[in-house]
């Protein structure tokens, strides 16, 4: 991926190895990036012709984000899911399959280091990229928002 990350490169190339085919396969491109704190702070926008990806590292953890094409970089992270028109991929799957991927067990092997939880995001996105991509393709955003708001409030309070 050719793009200028300033301290965030390393960052850059761990994307490009995880999600390297996937963004092949689906015509994605670099946007913009974004480095702060020597580089434990970075955003990573790509897009395709048809949706936008953000891959995020802060503070050492790595995630990925879907988006329309106009959900925007935001300036100073992610807090909640749909701010700014980002979504996680583990909690947008979780909520059109209502199938719990993260589980206790799960967790527990990413903390243990017995698996890595970007390759983890990277694989969820390639099996499923058909049904994540097309949530965002022009106006599918409008359909299914306010239902996932619902879901995503009953999520946080437990």
């Amino acid at each position: 991926m050719n793009i200028e990350c300033g301290d965030c490169s390393d960052f850059v190339e761990l994307t490009e190895r995880h999600f390297g085919e996937i963004l092949k396969q689906h015509g994605f491109r670099p946007v913009k990036c974004s480095a702060d704190r020597g580089g434990r702070e970075c955003m990573l926008m790509v897009e395709s012709d048809a949706n936008r990806l953000l891959f995020v590292r802060s503070d050492g953890a790595e995630t990925c984000e879907l988006g329309s094409l106009n959900a925007a970089l935001p300036e100073a992270g992610l807090y909640g899911e749909g701010e700014h028109g980002w979504y996680h991929i583990v909690t947008m799957l979780e909520f059109k399959t209502g199938k719990k991927l993260l589980t206790r067990r799960r967790l527990n092997r990413f903390l243990e280091g017995k698996e890595n939880h970007f390759a983890w995001q990277a694989e969820l996105l390639t099996e499923n990229a058909a049904l994540l991509f097309g949530l965002f393709q022009e106006g599918n955003e409008e359909t299914w928002r306010d239902e996932f708001t619902k879901y995503y409030q009953a999520l946080i309070k437990g």
